[in-house]
């Protein structure tokens, strides 16, 4: 990958978004990252694009089978056109998370991924979505939280809640983490 390429996808997935946001739920957006999923598990994908042998041609035909087969906006196939034509598919998994990532932006939405040291039945997954709606939506500039939950056998019982800019952890761990902190610091006390 190059040292500019997500720059450049960048550069695309804006003037994308500008042209066409309206023409984007959340429900398509989606769409986005699940053909970004697929390009992430078939990587031999641009490399037979990439084959200057094949015709421009059939490579958009390609192109158009993945917009109908996703569903998508026939002003993306405009996208992959053009990059094509620029030779710069190989990118086009960049330009899909710089289109998630902007488009959340634009939209004010957050992604949590909230980690607990065990599997939290669904009253638990409740009381946190309630306490992420009143704590950080309220006081924040985000309109929507997207949250994954997992399960981190690592943690010594707690939760971890995090985004790109974010991080609450309430965890033994982390209070064990900060008592040797302080010992490390100051020392023990002798009495």
């Amino acid at each position: 990958m190059l040292e500019n390429e997500p720059i450049i996808a960048k550069k695309y997935a804006v003037a994308y978004l500008n042209n066409y946001i309206d023409q984007y739920s959340f429900k398509e957006i989606k769409k986005l990252i699940e053909l970004k999923k697929f390009l992430a598990k078939n990587n031999h994908f641009y490399v037979s694009l990439r084959i200057p042998n094949i015709p421009i041609k059939i490579k958009e035909e390609v192109l158009d089978k993945i917009v109908k087969e996703f569903e998508l906006p026939s002003s993306f196939q405009k996208l992959m056109h053009l990059l094509i034509k620029d030779g710069r598919i190989e990118i086009l998994d960049s330009v899909l998370l710089s289109i998630w990532r902007i488009y959340k932006q634009r939209n004010r939405i957050v992604s949590l991924k909230i980690s607990s040291s065990h599997k939290l039945n669904d009253p638990d997954k409740k009381v946190i979505k309630n306490l992420i709606t009143d704590k950080l939506l309220k006081s924040s500039n985000y309109k929507t939280a997207l949250m994954k939950f997992k399960e981190d056998p690592s943690m010594i019982v707690g939760l971890k809640i995090e985004s790109r800019m974010l991080l609450w952890e309430r965890s033994i761990e982390k209070e064990l983490m900060i008592i040797g902190k302080s010992i490390a610091k100051e020392g023990i006390p002798c009495e």
